[in-house]
């Protein structure tokens, strides 16, 4: 721009400055610079750059609208608009200034360049001007383009991105003509670029003063939310200069001068010295400074400080200074000293509770002690006592008491009521007691508590009512003799948590005197029964014949009779016994006898199938399941609908896959493996093990759920050990059946033989005899079969111990078949034989004990 261009810049744009700059651009005879534009346009876009240098942010939208006026009425145009990318999101590009100097259709808000222009979006985001002379020279991507200019009613438009200082585009500035079609020269659009350059620096500008201010304004409100203080000292000088919220913190007046020493007079004599060995390290080291201290006001408030502060060295040592900032975190440490009581009280009251859950009765008085000194020690009372309600309302039991040293533990025994009739009718009615201050807190008609404690030496007292099972069971107190109690009234909660671990204790033991005291009167009854029936025996009465089942004891006779009891029913059966006792031979007799006889029994050994097959063996599969599954299949549980499905070796199914099982014992319902349908079936289970499960189920091998639900109606099949009466027969049909086989015929059987396989403890059971007999028939050449173990069983059968050996292993097999239960019907007592009272005798005399079992089963 030249002088002369210059001195013709007006500040103000009149309307006879529009007309003539209107005139000029019109007129080609007018004054024309070399680039064929008008120089008085020239002067107006001078006038228009200098207007936006200094222009308050508040001012530039104003400003712009202004000058989108002056440029269209100056050029002859209809309507002008700026587009702004929007701060709510930051992918639209919205219409934020626009001028119309006619009528025409009022643009939505917002209006959305990408929505409305699309293929002119595309050319302005690429950085291209868009010169559109007329709407029928547009391309056909720009048909949306089209019809809104239509709608509009513009017939010529130019869109010149906006880019400030090269950077990334933030909005688009276009001028349009609403009555006709015009060329828009080069010239011009240069022109116009240059007055797009200055309303995108104005735009910038304002974004970045805005976003200044936030951010200016989002320091000082995080500030001041904070609560920090930020203070500055001047080490060479030993002044230090400090924010109203630092002065406040710290107590120093508005006006008061400070120094070094000042503050370090208000720290806290115990962090007096550490905070200032730390600062002083600080600045020798010119490092930071972190820490927290305690600060005692004038008034005595105390609080707690956490300060960060950093040394600034500079050229001379006049100019050094540690710039920092404090926060008051006394809030903060109160919550942390509440939160680490809460937790310390969490704890105590974990461990109430785990010791009185894992506590026999008969030790129960002695937790009760160590616990009540617990809790003096935990709360700094003097003395903790606990007294039980009985029926009558005339006297309460003193059961517990423990004091400090310097203090008499309350009396144990009876105590009348009427000593303090209404503390304890309060607390018999369920209503907790705190008297922070005696005897001025007690009611008017507490007359007897109020001698009571001015005899007694009592300033303090808290009573929580023991209630369990809707019932007040007795009371817990807690007394101060030396001083009034500094307790929250809160705190009645937390001693209410405490109380219902004494009240459960209290009730378990109650219910299992009652307990106790009835298996006393049930066994009374029993003895007495026994000997009135002395003579009499109950008789097992069978109601079918078993052919396949060979054998006359009665054990064996026992297990018939209860398979036949619960053949007739759908429940699940738990067969239990050592392997080769005919599990599987008693599982098909139960179905033979059940409703469900005319159709098949499923038979599944859960020991054989891989543990990655089980699920789809059981259970069935979609085809594509699984890597390999080509083809559906369905499972065991489908083929047994309406029938039984006998479930061997059931300790060895997978615990993964015991939750499914359940859920199939206890609704009938699964789904096949790759299926998400659910299929309803209806199975008899039957299941049969030679494990202990109820070890598993403590090892947490078995789960404890499945087991009850399978142990509803279990049958232990006697070892052939236990019933060798029935093992001539079972020898006579094993002969019998291997003679047809192979053709041969027994007449006889040496008595040597069959006293020798009677003597013998067959591990194996059934199968090892039906083995050896077996062998027998393929040896023998003659109508006499001779049986002979091998040595080394001939050995086993024979064992050398003395009489004390045999009779411990006896004692301990019987035991662990049934448990460890002595007593009642199929206990070890009466497997053996003889009375509970004389087993119990040689077990103390064996020295047979019963090891501890984890508690913990999952």
């Amino acid at each position: 721009m030249n002088e002369k261009t210059k001195a013709n810049v007006p500040d103000e744009l009149s309307d006879r400055d529009i007309i003539e700059f209107r005139q000029a651009w019109e007129d080609p005879r007018g004054t024309l610079d070399e680039l064929g534009t008008p120089v008085d346009f020239e002067a107006m876009i001078a006038g228009l750059s200098l207007k936006f240098i200094n222009l308050p942010a508040n001012s530039v939208d104003h400003e712009i609208e202004d000058a989108q006026r002056c440029v269209c009425q100056c050029l002859g145009l209809d309507l002008s608009a700026l587009w702004q990318w929007s701060a709510e999101s930051p992918g639209l590009l919205v219409l934020s200034h626009f001028f119309r100097s006619v009528e025409g259709p009022p643009p939505p808000a917002p209006m959305d360049a990408q929505e409305h222009f699309p293929w002119c979006f595309q050319q302005l985001r690429a950085g291209k001007v868009v010169a559109v002379s007329s709407l029928e020279e547009l391309p056909p991507e720009a048909t949306r383009d089209r019809e809104v200019w239509r709608h509009f009613g513009i017939k010529t438009s130019l869109a010149i991105p906006l880019a400030a200082g090269g950077g990334p585009l933030v909005g688009a500035l276009s001028f349009n003509d609403m009555q006709k079609e015009r060329p828009w020269p080069e010239a011009l659009v240069k022109r116009l670029q240059l007055v797009a350059q200055i309303f995108a620096n104005a735009v910038a500008r304002k974004r970045s003063d805005q976003a200044l201010w936030e951010s200016e304004e989002r320091l000082s409100l995080a500030t001041a939310a904070a609560g920090m203080g930020v203070w500055m000292w001047d080490v060479s000088r030993n002044e230090i200069w400090a924010t109203e919220d630092w002065r406040r913190m710290f107590a120093f007046a508005p006006d008061a001068a400070i120094r070094y020493e000042t503050v370090i007079e208000r720290i806290h004599p115990q962090d007096r010295e550490r905070v200032d060995r730390a600062v002083r390290c600080a600045v020798q080291g010119q490092a930071d400074y972190v820490g927290e201290y305690r600060v005692v006001l004038p008034d005595g408030v105390l609080r707690w400080i956490a300060a960060r502060g950093r040394y600034h060295p500079a050229n001379s040592p006049a100019q050094a200074r540690m710039l920092g900032v404090s926060v008051d975190i006394t809030d903060r440490k109160r919550a942390e000293a509440a939160m680490e009581e809460r937790l310390r009280f969490e704890k105590l009251l974990a461990d109430l509770s785990a010791g009185f859950v894992n506590a026999p009765s008969e030790r129960l008085d002695e937790r009760i002690d160590g616990s009540l000194k617990v809790l003096v020690e935990f709360f700094g009372n003097d003395r903790s006592s606990v007294f039980e309600f009985t029926d009558g309302k005339r006297h309460a039991l003193v059961t517990h008491s423990h004091a400090i040293s310097e203090c008499e533990p309350f009396p144990v025994g009876s105590f009348p009521f009427d000593r303090l009739p209404w503390y304890l009718e309060q607390l018999r009615s369920g209503k907790p007691i705190f008297l922070r201050c005696l005897p001025e807190d007690l009611p008017l008609e507490a007359e007897e508590e109020r001698r009571y404690c001015i005899a007694h030496g009592i300033r303090s007292t808290i009573g929580i009512p023991l209630k369990a099972g809707g019932t007040i069971l007795g009371a817990l107190s807690f007394s101060f003799l030396q001083r009034c109690c500094d307790w929250p009234a809160e705190i009645i909660s937390r001693l209410q948590m405490i109380g219902e671990v004494f009240a459960n204790a209290l009730l378990r033991r109650k219910s299992e005197e009652t307990l106790r005291a009835a298996l006393a009167e049930n066994e009374a009854l029993r003895s007495r029964l026994e000997q009135e029936n002395l003579y009499l025996r109950e008789q097992v009465v069978l109601k079918h014949h078993h052919g396949r089942i060979i054998g006359q004891s009665d054990s064996l006779k026992r297990v018939l009779s209860e398979a036949e009891r619960v053949s007739a029913t759908d429940a699940p059966v738990l067969l239990l016994g050592e392997t080769g006792t005919g599990k599987e031979l008693l599982a098909q007799t139960i179905h033979e006898l059940s409703n469900r006889k005319d159709r098949p029994m499923v038979i599944v050994n859960c020991a054989s199938l891989p543990a990655t097959l089980v699920e789809s063996e059981l259970f069935g599969r979609e085809a594509g399941a699984y890597t390999g599954a080509a083809s559906a299949q369905i499972g065991r549980f489908a083929i047994a609908d309406g029938s039984t499905l006998f479930l061997d070796e059931i300790g060895e199914f997978p615990i993964e896959l015991q939750s499914k099982l359940l859920r199939v014992l206890q609704d009938g319902r699964f789904e096949r493996l790759g299926s998400p349908e659910t299929v309803t079936v209806d199975v008899r289970i039957i299941a049969a093990t030679n494990r202990n499960i109820e070890q598993a189920v403590r090892e947490s091998k078995f789960r404890a759920d499945l087991y009850h639900r399978l142990n509803v109606f279990p049958i232990h099949l006697p070892p052939l050990r236990e019933r060798r009466d029935d093992i001539p027969p079972l020898v006579w049909a094993f002969a019998e059946t291997f003679g047809r086989r192979m053709g041969k015929t027994i007449k006889s059987i040496p008595r040597k033989s069959l006293e020798q396989l009677q003597r013998y403890s067959w591990p194996g059971n059934v199968r090892e005899l039906s083995n050896v007999i077996e062998r027998a028939m393929i040896l023998t050449t003659s109508d006499a079969l001779r049986v002979e173990l091998p040595f080394a069983t001939q050995a086993a059968a024979v064992p050398r111990r003395t009489l004390k050996e045999s009779e411990r292993e006896q004692i301990l097999y019987a035991l662990q078949e049934t448990g460890w239960r002595i007593r009642g019907a199929n206990g070890a007592a009466e497997i053996l034989g003889i009375k509970p009272t004389t087993l119990e005798a040689r077990m103390a005399r064996l020295g047979i004990k019963r090891e501890k079992r984890n508690s913990s089963i999952s």
